[in-house]
């Protein structure tokens, strides 16, 4: 299994991506995870850390398949991958979706070309990093962490996902299909035929697959169709 961890210090966050040889086709399974690391600042008003990376969220982002046909060739290949990372990914910073876009297509496809099997199995964890930053012989944080802050770019916090996850997780029947609808992110209707799908129902009612919803939450704490907070 080939593995490989890219870091980017400006955008907050880091990769860490694996990928193992299967046949015919090409496959990414990417989640966005939450991390928080604790920094002490020394004489010289550097930081150094003091405790590892401890992750307090995993959530599903999105799971692409390349089909067969596009993997023969390594230019339709990366603009196959980069266009539906870019539209599945959820990311409101474009420069931080085509670095992240980049770094992945990238990857899958130097694992593509030496695969004895012609396809690939590839998992990502987009990483959102916060540190605590604490004086050299002190234990009182200069920045402290608190539940509502542990949630990037404005998102919903950690209880409050899990309380949704708790409260509002279902799988759809045939008899549920025209009364939900479509999805309002992925705009694909909730179709129960394709076997056990997650959805999530939010506090206003408004349902979304849980696999489009959770990382929507991980960077708004609104519902994206009336704006309601979920928190």
């Amino acid at each position: 299994m080939a593995s490989q961890v890219v870091a980017s210090e400006s955008f907050g966050i880091s990769l860490q991506m694996r990928a193992r040889e299967v046949n015919d086709s090409g496959n990414v399974e990417i989640r966005f995870v939450g991390s928080c690391r604790e920094l002490m600042r020394n004489q010289n008003g550097g930081y150094t850390p003091i405790h590892d990376n401890f992750n307090y969220l995993s959530i599903p982002a999105a799971f692409i398949r390349v089909p067969p046909q596009v993997l023969l060739i390594p230019e339709w290949h990366q603009r196959y991958l980069n266009s539906m990372l870019c539209l599945r990914l959820n990311l409101e910073d474009a420069p931080l979706r085509a670095t992240v876009a980049e770094h992945i297509s990238s990857f899958a496809l130097q694992h593509q070309a030496v695969s004895r099997f012609g396809g690939y199995f590839m998992t990502v964890e987009l990483n959102f990093f916060h540190n605590i930053f604490r004086d050299e012989g002190s234990s009182n944080p200069i920045t402290s962490l608190s539940d509502r802050d542990l949630a990037p770019n404005g998102g919903a916090s950690r209880s409050a996902i899990i309380r949704l996850m708790e409260k509002g997780s279902f799988v759809a029947s045939k008899n549920d299909d025209q009364e939900l609808g479509m999805c309002s992110i992925c705009l694909e209707e909730f179709a129960s035929s394709n076997g056990a799908e997650e959805l999530l129902r939010l506090d206003c009612s408004h349902v979304y697959h849980r696999a489009c919803i959770l990382p929507w939450l991980y960077k708004s704490n609104t519902c994206p169709a009336c704006r309601r907070q979920v928190d």
